[in-house]
């Protein structure tokens, strides 16, 4: 996968906060390097699981897909990218489903990833104004 696929170190930091813990097979190093975590089935996502001191260190990187899901099954808030046909843009539009609540990131994006990653960032705020 490119690395445009996934949440930025900033964002996985945000996610790991905000309880995010589902399987990934990379991870950011301290050094906020991407890498792959291999096929360890114990690693539980948020770096606590081994002793070793630089894995304890280490932060999972999820894909932006994956944390779209999350968000969708996890805090029942879906966020959609759209497309622009006037322009050849990306937007992303975010929706609550329990309390009905909605809006648009404002900003249009070259790339799908990066306007799902904005998407993400205005999420995880609101998230994080609730806790």
């Amino acid at each position: 996968m490119n690395k445009e696929e996934f949440v930025t170190y900033a964002q996985a930091i945000r996610l790991k906060k905000l309880g995010f813990d589902w399987e990934c097979r990379e991870l950011y190093t301290p050094d906020e390097e991407m890498t792959s975590v291999g096929f360890h089935d114990d690693f539980n996502y948020l770096g606590d699981t081994y002793q070793d001191e630089w894995f304890s260190a280490c932060i999972s990187a999820p894909t932006l897909s994956q944390v779209q899901k999350w968000l969708r099954e996890v805090h029942r808030i879906c966020i959609s990218v759209n497309y622009m046909f006037d322009d050849g843009r990306w937007f992303a539009v975010w929706l609550n489903f329990d309390s009905g609540e909605y809006d648009e990131t404002w900003e249009t994006f070259a790339a799908y990833e990066s306007a799902l990653s904005a998407g993400i960032d205005v999420v995880l705020k609101l998230l994080e104004e609730k806790i």
